[in-house]
């Protein structure tokens, strides 16, 4: 129980820090995209409550944080999953720390528009109604 605590709290400075971080780069480079990170672990609950205060920020993309770090790959997919429904179709999206081909093909299964690697190109080539340009 101790764990899952924990795990709420950080997914709760995340949410946190996430906010802080819109208002300081505002200030600094209005160009540079901004991606709020969903935490939670494998706790549906938690994922879903952070995504749901993560996308309350309206940041310029969202990415599934907390996976891809030590867990059976299963758990991963299973906390994409987890967080991706309350995550809004019209940004960017991704899975950090995932990026083998076939880890790659399971993310567009499960709604994640880019990779790391690919996530500026792709979205910029493929989503041209964003307010912003992406560099």
């Amino acid at each position: 129980m101790q764990r899952r605590q924990t795990l709420d709290v950080n997914a709760q400075r995340s949410t946190l820090n996430g906010g802080s971080n819109i208002s300081q780069l505002s200030t600094i480079n209005s160009q540079q995209l901004l991606f709020g990170i969903v935490q939670g672990a494998t706790f549906d609950d938690l994922r879903k409550s952070s995504a749901q205060a993560i996308v309350d920020l309206d940041f310029d993309g969202y990415a599934v944080g907390g996976v891809s770090v030590g867990e059976p790959e299963e758990e991963m997919m299973r906390a994409v999953e987890a967080s991706e429904p309350f995550l809004p179709a019209g940004k960017p999206r991704y899975a950090m720390g995932l990026g083998t081909p076939p880890q790659l093909l399971e993310m567009i299964a499960r709604g994640v528009t880019c990779s790391i690697a690919s996530c500026r190109r792709d979205w910029h080539a493929t989503e041209r109604h964003l307010p912003r340009r992406v560099h």
